[in-house]
Formats: C-alpha cells, sequence, structure tokens
C-alpha cells in the first residue's frame, strides 16, 4: 500500500468516525453553499423536493 493510499483510509476512518458519533447524538447536518447545485435546491426548496421537514 503506498503512502497515499494510508493516508486515505486514515482519512476515511477519521470521518467515519465523526459521522458515528454525530449519528449517535442525534445530529444532523445537511447544507449547501453551492447555488444552483442539485443537492442546494433540494436543501433549499423542501417541499417540492422531499426534505420537508414537517
Amino acid at each position: 500500500m503506498t503512502a497515499y493510499e494510508r493516508q486515505i483510509k486514515r482519512t476515511e476512518e477519521y470521518y467515519d468516525a465523526e459521522m458515528a458519533e454525530l449519528e449517535r447524538e442525534d445530529i444532523e447536518i445537511l447544507s449547501s453553499k453551492v447555488r444552483n447545485s442539485r443537492l442546494h435546491e433540494i436543501i433549499h426548496n423542501p417541499t417540492q423536493e422531499g426534505i420537508d421537514e414537517a
């Protein structure tokens, strides 16, 4: 395994652990700063796009 591959693996493990911790704390994070992107439209038009927090 190259040094780059080891670094990617460590990065994956770090973020997996961080996400698991957030899930245990019941924290939900969904945001988008990229206007006109598909994700931005879904987040900022929840009723039309199906993410409505009723």
